[in-house]
């Protein structure tokens, strides 16, 4: 067996269901992570990821800072999703 496939072989074992294909670019604005997200076959996607201590008071801070930012960029609350890429291929 390859090194490929013996790769292929292991993510099998462990679950892999589909792959699938994404080009990423990710911007940064103060501590909170942008992502720009092509995903062949289902389009683009934004996250916001904020990098924070894990303090119960600075995650209510982050959210407001996330849900601003939201605000900002016209993202409605029902554009949000709250699933993987893998998911959404399979429907």
């Amino acid at each position: 067996m390859g090194i490929a496939t013996g790769f292929w072989f292991a993510l099998f074992l462990l679950g892999l269901h589909r792959v699938v294909t994404k080009r990423r670019e990710i911007w940064l604005l103060e501590n909170v992570r942008i992502h720009l997200d092509e995903v062949e076959g289902l389009g683009t996607f934004l996250e916001l990821e904020a990098v924070f201590d894990g303090t119960a008071e600075q995650e209510a801070r982050e959210h407001e800072r996330v849900a601003r930012l939201l605000r900002e960029l016209g993202v409605a609350e029902t554009d949000l999703i709250d699933t993987s890429y893998e998911a959404l291929v399979g429907r």
